[in-house]
């Protein structure tokens, strides 16, 4: 137990914040942090190992739980982005919905337009938090094609060039099996229908990827 409040300890102790209510104080400064913590560590399982007959850990789900997770243990962050990448990502950019933590693999289940474009906003913000730019250089294989290795900074390429090219009518991304809103994916066509979603998403990782090229 004493090595249990040492460990949380210090990792609430990465943020803290000073507010009139002592209980918004408390909120933010150790239930909000646990919290981030707990998402991180499970995603939407009951643990990263036994996560039952239904799912994995989502793709889209473990790399938004970075964002409040990453000041407290950013080398946590950095390994967590690179496993889940060389689990699930696709040699056409996209991303396998679903990987196991224990397994180190992804899931069978692909297709959803959005899933890809959250590791750009993962990786720009563990830069932001960091500095670490050599995160940009870690070389690993894609899920579909052991043969083809590139450096992390190529696989985002490839992510957000796989949403230019997979555009409507309209010049928006294509739905697909769904956007962040997985039940909108019931009734549309997806060969058709196209998501205003993830056309704002494009726009804003398309801006971090022109970023990340400048650091280079």
């Amino acid at each position: 137990l004493a090595d249990l409040k040492e460990y949380a300890g210090e990792l609430l102790a990465t943020f803290q914040c000073a507010v009139p209510d002592p209980y918004a104080e408390v909120m933010l400064n150790t239930w909000n942090a646990y919290q981030c913590w707990i998402n991180f560590q499970f995603s939407r399982s009951i643990s990263g190992y036994a996560v039952g007959l239904r799912r994995c850990m989502g793709t889209r789900d473990s790399l938004q739980d970075l964002l409040g997770y990453m000041h407290m243990a950013p080398h946590k962050a950095r390994q967590r982005i690179v496993e889940l990448m060389r689990a699930v990502h696709l040699e056409n950019g996209g991303c396998r919905h679903q990987y196991s933590a224990l397994l180190q693999e992804g899931s069978e289940d692909v297709g959803y337009s959005d899933d890809h474009l959250w590791a750009i906003l993962a990786v720009a913000a563990y830069l932001k938090e960091t500095g670490d730019l050599s995160l940009l250089d870690e070389e690993f294989t894609y899920s579909d094609n052991g043969g083809l290795s590139e450096d992390l900074y190529h696989h985002l390429l490839r992510a957000v060039q796989y949403s230019f090219n997979d555009r409507g009518a309209h010049g928006l991304p294509r739905l697909r099996a769904a956007d962040w809103n997985d039940t909108i994916g019931e009734g549309p066509d997806e060969e058709v229908s196209e998501s205003v979603l993830v056309g704002m998403m494009l726009v804003k990782m398309a801006k971090d990827m022109v970023r990340l090229t400048k650091l280079g």
